[in-house]
């Protein structure tokens, strides 16, 4: 089995994939950390994304794994939204601000 695919640039996908969510776990920044936790759950569908393209295993795997993993990775990235909204909603208050403002 190589699931040599994605074998740019230093390594392979699914490693790429799993540094990233190692570097980013050990974040400063929580959002930096959460998208690491996110990263650390697709790192199997990765996995499996290699696996397939590398014809080590036929596209059932990935679309297992990302069936199987759809729920927990929409957590994950809830917890990313949940972060930023506040930061959302400021942004657009100070749109909404400038608008008035030039009127």
């Amino acid at each position: 089995m190589s699931r040599e695919f994605g074998d740019t640039i230093g390594g392979f996908f699914h490693n790429k994939i799993g540094y990233a969510a190692d570097d980013c776990q050990t974040g400063r920044d929580k959002l930096t950390q959460l998208w690491g936790e996110f990263l650390r759950e697709f790192e199997e569908v990765a996995y499996a994304i290699s696996t397939s393209e590398a014809c080590d295993s036929g596209p059932d795997y990935p679309i297992f794994e990302t069936l199987e993993r759809l729920p927990a990775l929409e957590r994950k990235l809830a917890n990313v939204k949940s972060y930023v909204e506040p930061y959302r909603r400021v942004a657009e208050e100070a749109v909404r601000k400038a608008l008035k403002e030039k009127k």
